[in-house]
């Protein structure tokens, strides 16, 4: 499965960024493997308004099968709900160790 992931840096050994649309970079990992399949620039970061439906209208345009993040905004939800990718939380950790919960699932899953 492909999992979309708010990170602050590019890597498994970054910790989540808990600011969804304004992370530096988003991860596309393939859980089966927990290898990182792409890695993403968040080129909205700095925008004024609207980073979570952008970040959130990437997740959709990399076909992801669920993304992991902190918090979503009502918007980010509403744009993932109707793409019927899966939403979970985590608390801030590594990604590896996120990974790892995800396939544990000790994630709590987002309605």
């Amino acid at each position: 499965m492909k999992t979309f992931i708010s990170v602050k840096e590019s890597s498994l050994d970054s910790m989540l960024d808990e600011r969804f649309g304004r992370a530096a970079y988003f991860i596309v990992v393939d859980t089966d493997s927990g290898e990182i399949v792409k890695s993403i620039n968040n080129e909205y970061i700095n925008d004024a308004h609207g980073v979570g439906i952008k970040a959130a209208s990437i997740a959709v345009n990399e076909n992801v099968d669920s993304v992991i993040g902190h918090n979503f905004g009502p918007k980010v939800l509403e744009v993932l709900k109707a793409a019927g990718i899966k939403m979970y939380t985590s608390e801030v950790k590594t990604i590896k160790d996120i990974i790892d919960d995800y396939k544990n699932n000790k994630l709590s899953a987002t309605l």
